[in-house]
C-alpha cells in the first residue's frame, strides 16, 4: 500500500495538497520513498480546479492513502471517485509525526466532501 503527503521541503506536511511542490510517496513499512514532482504547484487560478484535480490523480494513480492538512471540495471529490482513503494530519508538522499518528489510528478520515 501507497501512502501519499504534500510536501514544499520533503519533510513537513504542506498546508496546500494541490499547491505543494512534491508529494511524498511511501509504503506502510518506510523502506520505499520517493518525492514526485507537482506539476501544478504554481498554478493559482480558481478555474483550474477541476484540471488540477485530473492532473493530480494521474500523479498518484497507484497512492492508495493521502494523508493531507487540508484538501478543496474538487480534489477530494476526484480522490475519493478514484477510491483513495484521504486522512487529515495537523498542519505543518513533519511527516514522519503524521505517518506516526496514522498508523496509530489517529487521524481524521474524510469519508464525504460533507466531512
Amino acid at each position: 500500500m501507497k501512502i501519499a503527503i504534500p510536501t514544499d521541503d520533503g519533510e513537513h506536511i504542506s498546508d496546500a495538497f494541490g499547491h505543494a511542490h512534491y508529494f511524498l510517496i511511501t509504503d506502510e513499512e518506510g523502506r520505499e520513498t520517493e518525492l514526485r514532482h507537482n506539476s501544478e504547484a504554481h498554478k493559482h487560478d480558481h478555474g483550474h480546479r477541476h484540471r488540477r484535480a485530473e492532473i493530480i490523480a494521474e500523479t498518484l494513480k497507484d497512492v492508495n492513502v493521502i494523508i493531507t492538512s487540508h484538501m478543496g471540495k474538487p480534489m477530494i471529490d476526484r480522490m475519493l471517485s478514484e477510491g483513495k482513503l484521504i486522512y487529515v494530519s495537523p498542519k505543518s508538522i513533519k511527516i514522519s509525526d503524521a505517518l506516526k499518528l496514522y498508523f496509530e489510528g489517529k487521524l481524521k478520515k474524510i469519508l464525504t466532501t460533507f466531512n
